[in-house]
């Protein structure tokens, strides 16, 4: 059996096969997605940020209710 050239190239380590030109657009394609997650990441925590800032003031208004309410019964 004998193995054609694109037989062999299908089989080849990619890493081996770029060329300089190649290394470089990947480069530029792992920097852009690695922006794009951390663009997301921030903004989720922002997201939470935001959450956890509106549950504390939930929490303080209740405690002052609760405290309050206990004032009224003594």
């Amino acid at each position: 059996m004998m193995l054609t050239l694109d037989a062999v190239d299908r089989h080849a380590d990619p890493a081996e096969t770029r060329t300089p030109a190649d290394q470089e657009r990947r480069l530029l394609d792992l920097e852009r997605r690695f922006e794009s997650f951390r663009r997301r990441i921030e903004r989720r925590v922002g997201t939470l940020a935001q959450e956890v800032r509106s549950l504390r003031r939930d929490v303080d208004r209740l405690d002052g209710e609760a405290a309050q309410g206990a004032r009224r019964t003594d």
